[in-house]
Formats: C-alpha cells, sequence, structure tokens
C-alpha cells in the first residue's frame, strides 16, 4: 500500500476519499520525482557543459601560447628577411662599384695603351692663363735620331692619318702633344723616352 494510509487511517471514515487524496499525493510525488530528475539531468548537462568549456578554455589558451610563439617567431623571421634584404642591398651595391672599378681600370688601360695616361693628359691640356708662355714647334724624331728635331720626313714620326707628329716645347721647359689623337704607340713611347727620362 501507499506510504500516505496511515495519514489517512484515523481522519477519514470513507476509504474513497482517501484512496482519490493517496493518489493525487501519489501523482504529486511522481511528478516531484521527475522534476528532481530532470533537475539532476541539467545539473550534468551543465557540468558536463562546464567541462566542455574549461577543455575549451584550456584550449584557447593552448593556442593562445602557440600564438605567441608563433608571432615571436614570425618577428624574428621579419627581421631575418629585413636583414637579408640589407645584405642582397649591399651585395648589388658592391657588384656595381666592382663593375664601375672594372670598368675603369679598361678605360685606363685603353687609354695607357694610347699612351693618354693622367700624366701625358697633364702634358697634354694646357690651361689658357693671362700669360701665355711661349713655345716652339718640332717634329717628333725617331729613336734613332740623336737630334733635336729632324729635317728630314724619314726621320720623324708618322700619324695614323700619315701626316708628321709634332710637338710643343715651351720655354719653361714642358712639352705636349699636338693632335695626340694621331699618335701611333710607337709615338707615345718615344715621346715617353726622349721627354719624361
Amino acid at each position: 500500500m501507499s506510504a500516505y494510509l496511515h495519514l489517512f487511517e484515523k481522519h477519514y471514515e470513507t476509504p474513497k476519499i482517501a484512496t482519490e487524496l493517496i493518489t493525487l499525493l501519489e501523482n504529486r510525488d511522481e511528478k516531484i520525482k521527475n522534476l528532481n530528475f530532470k533537475i539532476y539531468r541539467m545539473e550534468r548537462k551543465d557540468k558536463k557543459k562546464d567541462e566542455e568549456i574549461k577543455k575549451h578554455e584550456i584550449t584557447i589558451q593552448e593556442l593562445l601560447k602557440s600564438l605567441d610563439k608563433f608571432s615571436s617567431i614570425e618577428e624574428r623571421f621579419n627581421e631575418l628577411k629585413e636583414l637579408h634584404m640589407k645584405k642582397e642591398a649591399e651585395k648589388v651595391k658592391a657588384e656595381k662599384v666592382k663593375a664601375e672599378k672594372v670598368k675603369a681600370e679598361k678605360v685606363k688601360a685603353a687609354k695607357f695603351s694610347q699612351g693618354e695616361t693622367k700624366e701625358e693628359n697633364r702634358v697634354d691640356y694646357v690651361k689658357k692663363t693671362e700669360n701665355e708662355e711661349h713655345f716652339t714647334t718640332r717634329m717628333l724624331p725617331l729613336d734613332s735620331y740623336n737630334g733635336i728635331s729632324p729635317n728630314n720626313l724619314c726621320d720623324a714620326h708618322i700619324g695614323h692619318s700619315g701626316s708628321r707628329l709634332y710637338v710643343k716645347v715651351y720655354t719653361s721647359g714642358r712639352v705636349e702633344k699636338i693632335n695626340s689623337k694621331n699618335w701611333t704607340t710607337a709615338a707615345h713611347e718615344s715621346f715617353k723616352k726622349r721627354y719624361w727620362t
């Protein structure tokens, strides 16, 4: 029988009313049990949700830590990239400077082979001043000629164009070439031997 039956035995004589009341009470108890079970289930679900939330929070924290590591790695990578780009730029600049030096050396070598070094250019080039020096024009003699200036064409150097080669001898002792573009390599060498030594 029901647990409520002993309550009604003393107060109610008619079992019909007692039976109805007992049924109502038992139904209420069943509803309470069901509600308690639902609450229990919800609490369990909430616990599971809380556990899942905690797991997600832990995962998020781990991801944030890894992102921090990644950002530090990314910063380091960017620093290395900038350093590499600077080195590449310096390398390109050094190659340009080297190429310019090689080009300058080639030009210098070409001028030297034609006898147009800086020293000779200094001799060739005369700045015009207010007090110009006086000079004498002479033919450039061959190495075999012992005099100062030959009278015979056979004893003088001939240029690329077939004309005789001349020099200007200034009163100060300075000597310069006239029309040095027409001069041959042998003429340049002869000029060095005769007037530089």
